[in-house]
C-alpha cells in the first residue's frame, strides 16, 4: 500500500492499524473512541519515558509525602513502582516538612493546611493563593474570569447563556 492513497484491500487497513498498535480497535468504532485510544497509547507512552528518565538521573532517592484523597494512593505508588523514591501517605505537619524532601497536598483542607505548616525556604513547588483556589474551586466564576480575560473561546456555552 503505497502511503496517502485508499487502501484498495482491507486486510492492509488491518496491517496498517495493527503497526501502530491499535489491533483491539475495530474499524467501525467511532472518533471518540479511537480518539480516547490514541490518548491512552500517548499517556503510558509518556509515563514510561518519565520512568526511565527518572531511573536515569543522578538526583537519588526523595522521600515524599501525599496528603488528602486516601483512594488514589495505591494508584500513584503504582506510578512510583521501580523508582528510587520513598512515597508514603499522612497529614501535613510543620514536623513533615523537615521531614520530607516534597509534600504534595492532594485535596482543598490538605492545601490549606500546606500552606499554613510550610516554610517558604522550602517549599518544593510554589503553593497557589488561597484566592486562586476559590476562584479555580468555583466553575461560574472560574468561567467568568476566563471570558473576562478573553478566553471565552474555551468556556462552555451554557456560561454564555447565563450572562
Amino acid at each position: 500500500m503505497k502511503v496517502g492513497t485508499p487502501a484498495a484491500n482491507p486486510r492492509e487497513v488491518r496491517q496498517w492499524r495493527n503497526s501502530f498498535g491499535f489491533a483491539k480497535l475495530s474499524l467501525g468504532a467511532g472518533m471518540a473512541a479511537v480518539r480516547a485510544q490514541i490518548a491512552w497509547h500517548r499517556n503510558l507512552f509518556y509515563v514510561r519515558t518519565e520512568k526511565l528518565l527518572a531511573l536515569l538521573s543522578f538526583g537519588g532517592s526523595k522521600r515524599i509525602l501525599l496528603s488528602g484523597m486516601p483512594d488514589w494512593i495505591d494508584d500513584i505508588k503504582c506510578g512510583f513502582w521501580r523508582l528510587p523514591h520513598h512515597v508514603e501517605h499522612g497529614g501535613i505537619t510543620e514536623e513533615s516538612f523537615r521531614h520530607y524532601d516534597v509534600v504534595v497536598p492532594l485535596s482543598l483542607y490538605a492545601l490549606q493546611e500546606a500552606r499554613r505548616c510550610s516554610p517558604p525556604e522550602k517549599n518544593a513547588f510554589p503553593l497557589p493563593s488561597e484566592a486562586a483556589v476559590r476562584l479555580c474551586d468555583d466553575k461560574y466564576e472560574f468561567n467568568q474570569a476566563l471570558m473576562q480575560a478573553g478566553l471565552a473561546v474555551i468556556s462552555p456555552k451554557w456560561v454564555w447563556q447565563w450572562n
